[in-house]
C-alpha cells in the first residue's frame, strides 16, 4: 500500500469517527434535554396539584374543577377556559345553572341558596386563579416541547442517516463537482 492510499484511508477513517462521536453526543444531549423537559414537567404538574386542591381553592375555584376533574370523565368534554367560568360564575342566573348541573351529575351537599351566598362572598378566585394560570401556560408550552416526546428507534436511525449524508454523502458530491470542474478546466 502507498503512501497517498494509506493517506486517503486514514482520513476517511476520522471522519467515520468524527460522526460517530458527534452521533452520541447529538443522542446525549438529546436524552438528558428529554429528561429535563419531563422533570420540568412533573414539577409543574406537582405545583397545580398542591394549588388545586380542593380544600385550598376558594369557592368559585372549587366548583370549577369539581366540575372538571369530578364530574367531567372525558377529555373532549371538558371546560377549557376557566378564567371565564369564574367570572360568569359571578352571575345569579349561571350560577343557578351551574347548581343544577351539579345536582343532576354530581354530588352538592348545600342547598342552592347556600350555594349562591358564597359563589357571591368568594373574591379570592380571580387572585388565585392568576397564580394558577401562568403555570397551566407553562405546562402546555412544555407538552407541546419537541423534547417531550420520547426518542424512538426510527428517530436515532433518522439522524445517523443525516449525519452520514452530511459528512460523507455531501463531501463526496463536492469532491466530486470540484473534479469534475478542474477536469473541465484542463
Amino acid at each position: 500500500m502507498n503512501k497517498k492510499t494509506k493517506k486517503i484511508i486514514a482520513k476517511e477513517f476520522l471522519f467515520l469517527l468524527g460522526t460517530t462521536i458527534l452521533f452520541f453526543v447529538i443522542l446525549f444531549i438529546w436524552i438528558i434535554l428529554n429528561d429535563s423537559n419531563h422533570n420540568k414537567e412533573y414539577k409543574l404538574k406537582d405545583k397545580i396539584e398542591k394549588l388545586t386542591e380542593s380544600e385550598k381553592l376558594p369557592y368559585r375555584l372549587r366548583v370549577f374543577y369539581y366540575i372538571n376533574n369530578d364530574i367531567t370523565e372525558n377529555s373532549w368534554n371538558k371546560m377549557k377556559d376557566s378564567e371565564k367560568f369564574i367570572s360568569d360564575l359571578k352571575d345569579t342566573e349561571n350560577a343557578s345553572k351551574i347548581y343544577d348541573y351539579i345536582k343532576e351529575k354530581g354530588n352538592i351537599s348545600s342547598t342552592k341558596d347556600e350555594f349562591l351566598d358564597k359563589i357571591s362572598k368568594d373574591n379570592e378566585s380571580e387572585n388565585y386563579f392568576t397564580k394558577i394560570l401562568p403555570l397551566e401556560t407553562e405546562l402546555k408550552k412544555t407538552e407541546d416541547s419537541f423534547f417531550n416526546s420520547s426518542i424512538r428507534d426510527e428517530e436515532i436511525f433518522v439522524l445517523g442517516i443525516f449525519l452520514f449524508s452530511i459528512f460523507f454523502l455531501l463531501r463526496y458530491l463536492i469532491y466530486g463537482t470540484k473534479w469534475s470542474i478542474k477536469q473541465l478546466k484542463e
